[in-house]
């Protein structure tokens, strides 16, 4: 197995892009019932 890096200051930058809104590079699941980690709100 591969040992890699955690990159705390690109997980932050991330974090902050895609905070409110969604990365398009991943599918969209609106119309199916919405974000599932928001579930409990």
């Amino acid at each position: 197995m591969k040992e890699i890096g955690y990159n705390r200051q690109a997980a932050v930058d991330y974090a902050q892009k895609w905070a409110y809104g969604r990365n398009p590079n991943y599918l969209d699941f609106e119309e199916i019932g919405g974000d599932c980690t928001n579930a409990g709100n």
